[in-house]
């Protein structure tokens, strides 16, 4: 098998597969979601449908069609897609809007106390950014 990536980035992904078990033949949409996120990034990479296929043990079909559910949720904006692989994507990625504080606290909310410091900052964010309060622009929208 040829690897077009860097060693280090393919070793990632090797432990990404082991670590969320994504070899075994799951349809848990959380694991459907997160390989098809990997498919994508190995693709992406350049690595060929066959030897992706090879790395979960699956054959190129499964990948194309792996690949073509990921340009879906990419497009639908699934949101349930997203919160599956923000990790995943973090992991591989080590980059810029995973490590926003602000996408951590919301993605971390858990309690009803949590959202509502998330809307607070989302709020306050927001009235920087357009000098107008919430509540004037849900009114605008209202009209």
């Amino acid at each position: 098998m040829k690897i077009l990536i860097e060693e280090e980035y393919y070793n990632k992904v090797i432990d990404l597969i082991e670590k969320h078990q994504l070899i075994k033949k799951d349809r848990k949409s959380a694991k459907i979601y997160k390989r098809c996120y990997i498919y994508h990034y190995l693709y992406s990479k350049g690595m060929t449908l066959e030897d992706i296929g090879k790395t979960f043990n699956r054959n190129h079909a499964t990948v194309m069609n792996g690949l073509k559910v990921y340009r879906h949720m990419i497009e639908t904006n699934n949101k349930a897609f997203e919160f599956s692989v923000i990790k995943i994507a973090k992991e591989l990625k080590g980059d810029n809007i995973f490590d926003d504080p602000l996408v951590h606290d919301i993605h971390k909310a858990l309690s009803l106390d949590d959202c509502e410091k998330a809307k607070k900052i989302l709020r306050m964010l927001f009235k920087n950014l357009t000098g107008m309060s919430h509540k004037k622009i849900y009114n605008i929208l209202q009209e």
